[in-house]
């Protein structure tokens, strides 16, 4: 198998447009009497010349002559064709592999998770935003590099569906039967709903963008709601009447 032949540089190249040997000495008074010779072969006059190796011939000429000013005309080393590039391999040793369990609230907002790396319970930032089967690249302290699996446990009444997150919500039957504004706990804060007394089953209410944040490219998720009739959820009434014994109980317990 051939090896490519060099390029030659501009300067070699004028050399061989005036009939010069690549990489000889030449000093002005030669350049001259090859640029003659080259001219009068090439002009279009001639029945063997062509214009444009006439023009090439000029440029040639000037090119030569400017860089001899100084003395000889120096001599190029041809230029191999330029290596490619090899990009190294992304290293997989050293990598070890975890499954890490996070809570849904931090999945929201992302932060500190706890994981088992050879036995040894560490602690890595996971990012906002992550879902179940997720494989997080993580750097602990000291320089260990974890590729750690997702799974996104429940957390009481919260849980993760895709990037939903689902809150079961405890409402008293009789508040059911009233409908009215009633106030829900997000991890958000708090969140006023309205309950028609006239309303399709199941009772769900959507809240957007209240779910796992975009994460990836991934869109945001929901924070869906559901009523769970419960008898021992207060009512209204009955969670302020507490509300203000307690308040009176507070002073006399003084």
């Amino acid at each position: 198998m051939f090896a490519p032949r060099p390029r030659l540089g501009p300067i070699d190249t004028a050399r061989a447009c005036l009939g010069l040997a690549v990489g000889a000495p030449v000093d002005v008074e030669g350049l001259t009497g090859a640029f003659r010779r080259a001219a009068l072969a090439a002009h279009p006059d001639r029945p063997s010349g062509d214009a444009e190796r006439f023009r090439a011939v000029v440029e040639a000429y000037r090119l030569l002559k400017t860089v001899a000013v100084a003395g000889e005309i120096p001599h190029e080393t041809p230029k191999a064709p330029a290596a490619p590039i090899r990009r190294p391999a992304p290293m997989t040793t050293g990598v070890l592999r975890a499954r890490i369990e996070i809570d849904p609230l931090t999945a929201v907002r992302g932060g500190l998770a706890a994981l088992s790396v050879g036995g040894r319970a560490r602690q890595a930032r996971v990012p906002a935003g992550v879902r179940e089967g997720d494989r997080l690249r993580l750097m602990l302290k000291g320089g260990e590099v974890v590729l750690a699996t997702v799974h996104l446990a429940t957390a009481e009444a919260l849980r993760v569906e895709g990037a939903d997150l689902c809150q079961d919500v405890p409402i008293h039957p009789r508040k059911l039967a009233e409908g009215g504004r009633f106030t829900v706990e997000t991890h958000a804060g708090p969140r006023d709903l309205w309950l028609a007394r006239i309303r399709p089953a199941p009772l769900r209410y959507v809240l957007t963008d209240l779910g796992l944040p975009s994460l990836n490219g991934r869109p945001a998720g929901r924070l869906v709601i559901r009523l769970i009739p419960s008898a021992a959820e207060p009512t209204p009434a009955e969670a302020m009447l507490d509300r203000f014994e307690a308040d009176w109980a507070a002073p006399l317990a003084a």
